[in-house]
């Protein structure tokens, strides 16, 4: 080993336990939904479970009858225990998206759907949800029923591709936006789909709001056999203060190579900086994972 690789590889080790260690102090010191997102992505990489479990055990004695934080709390005690406390937590959240007059039931069926737990398509709530006018409500109750079959996973996939694409739907710049987050949940777009969003993104979305969320949707749900450096060169070069810049990470971190590691050591550094203007906890939480995840990815297809 070369004296200037294993500088480098002692580095990278550095940076990474680095990230590792952001992440437990922003589970431990900030509050909210970002405490919930950094345990989320804490999980993901497998660290700190029993940690995690500990913090949430807590938020859920002071913040339990909290409407729409509780869902965020019971979602992250779902993933840090057995089959059994899974389904009690769930349990719970159910429960939630079936009464009819609690005010977070927006956000119970989108935790459903988040840890892939569908609902009976047979139940009359539900129908009513798959038909809501709320559109949110009515999106997230079509990703947790793509979960039933994964052939509903594409038609779901599609459906929400050509309501895009529809003029007549009239979706606000934030329900293009969800209807694109469920489509890279799923990913399962047919290519028919894939190649129609991409030659409208190209040729009307200069200058989007939904631009930067639509290209990032590409990229992650691209046939393999498709290489498309327009989509990645927009991708990696948004501004770390764009409102889509998690967005971005978490796309780059799941569908990149070896080459992103530099990308992604860049938009952590600076979103890591507690001193710069533009600091934001929940940033700094994505672009450890991000580039702690790519990093990870990468050394096991190396093994």
């Amino acid at each position: 080993m070369s004296l200037i690789y294993a500088y480098k590889l002692h580095a990278g080790t550095d940076r990474l336990e680095r990230c590792r260690s952001d992440l437990i102090q922003l589970l431990h010191d900030e509050q909210g939904w970002i405490k919930v997102h950094a345990a989320e992505y804490l999980l993901q990489l497998g660290e700190y479970r029993e940690g995690i479990a500990s913090v949430f055990h807590k938020e859920d004695s002071l913040y339990g009858d909290v409407p729409a934080y509780r869902i965020g709390i019971w979602r992250v005690l779902a993933q840090t225990d057995n089959e059994e406390i899974r389904s009690s937590y769930l349990g719970r959240i159910k429960a939630v998206f079936y009464d009819t007059s609690a005010n977070d039931r927006l956000h119970a069926i989108e935790t459903l759907a988040k840890l892939r737990e569908p609902l009976s398509l047979k139940d009359s709530l539900v129908s009513e949800a798959l038909q809501s006018r709320l559109v949110p409500m009515m999106l997230y109750t079509k990703w947790n029923a793509a979960y039933h079959s994964v052939d509903m996973q594409r038609q779901v996939s599609d459906e929400l591709a050509m309501m895009l694409l529809d003029g007549k739907s009239r979706l606000s710049v934030d329900e293009q936006k969800t209807a694109c987050y469920v489509i890279r949940q799923l990913d399962r777009l047919s290519i028919k789909c894939w190649q129609a969003l991409h030659d409208f993104a190209l040729s009307e979305l200069s200058n989007s709001p939904i631009k930067v969320t639509l290209y990032s949707t590409l990229y992650k749900t691209k046939p393999r056999a498709i290489i498309d450096r327009v989509l990645k060169n927009e991708l990696e070069a948004v501004a770390i203060d764009s409102p889509d810049v998690i967005t971005v990470l978490t796309v780059l971190c799941a569908k990149g190579s070896a080459d992103d590691r530099a990308h992604l050591e860049r938009f952590y550094l600076s979103l890591s900086n507690r001193a710069l203007p533009h600091y934001d906890a929940d940033k700094h939480a994505a672009s450890a994972y991000a580039l702690y995840s790519l990093a990870y990815r990468i050394k096991m297809k190396e093994q």
